[in-house]
C-alpha cells in the first residue's frame, strides 16, 4: 500500500497523526501556514487499518491510497 498526499491542499490539522502516529509525522511551520506531512512507508502495511481511518478523517481528503 502507498500513499500519496497533496501537501497543497493539507491545512495541516494533525487528524491523520493523531489517528496513525506510526505512520503519520505532520510538521506546521507557525509563520507561514505550511508544513510538511511525513509518512512512515513500512508502517503503512502494518497499520492498514489506522491508516484507512487516518484517510477517510482527513478533513481536505487530501490523502489517497496509490495502487502499487
Amino acid at each position: 500500500m502507498k500513499l500519496d498526499v497533496d501537501e497543497k491542499a493539507c491545512i495541516w490539522c494533525g487528524v491523520c497523526e493523531y489517528l496513525c502516529p506510526n505512520v503519520f509525522h505532520v510538521e506546521k511551520n507557525k509563520f507561514s501556514q505550511t508544513g510538511a506531512i511525513y509518512v512512515n512507508p513500512s508502517e503503512v502495511t502494518t497499520d492498514r487499518d489506522r491508516t484507512v481511518l487516518a484517510i477517510e478523517a482527513c478533513p481536505m481528503a487530501c490523502i489517497k491510497l496509490v495502487a502499487e
